[in-house]
């Protein structure tokens, strides 16, 4: 079975979404700010060789850099920042060394609500940082929906 990461930027709706899986029968793990090393790895571990976790939450900000779910072929977005490196560095926690499977990254987004100004700023920055690596007109990564 896929195995499926969701980012959330806030802690109270990462809290939320823990919850909301719960009610559903989901068992959810959390890494966020507060989540001490030994119990993140410890985590990993248990997504990755047992069936006890099927979903994971994680910090977008805390899980940035340093993880690996290389194993992981899905990351849903449930919130944005407004860092576009952050996010970036998010959906490389799935492309790692040793995976095996393509990934799939979904961004659930609010028409018509901040959503919307976050999106358009992520999608300029990349768009600068790309056009000055490339010294090029680039393509962006991120994409206008």
């Amino acid at each position: 079975r896929a195995k499926t990461l969701f980012f959330a930027h806030h802690r109270t709706y990462i809290r939320m979404l823990q919850e909301e899986a719960t009610k559903a029968g989901i068992q959810a793990f959390i890494i966020d700010g507060r989540t001490p090393s030994q119990k993140r790895q410890e985590y990993i571990d248990d997504f990755r060789h047992t069936t006890k976790f099927q979903i994971g939450i994680l910090s977008i900000t805390a899980c940035g850099g340093g993880l690996n779910f290389g194993f992981v072929s899905n990351i849903v977005f449930t919130e944005l920042c407004w860092s576009d490196s952050l996010m970036i560095q998010a959906e490389d926690r799935c492309h790692r060394i040793g995976q095996l499977h393509p990934v799939s990254i979904e961004y659930l987004m609010v028409a018509h609500s901040m959503d919307d100004v976050i999106w358009r700023s992520i999608c300029g920055k990349q768009h600068n940082s790309l056009r000055t690596m490339d010294n090029v007109h680039s393509r962006p990564t991120f994409t206008n929906i």
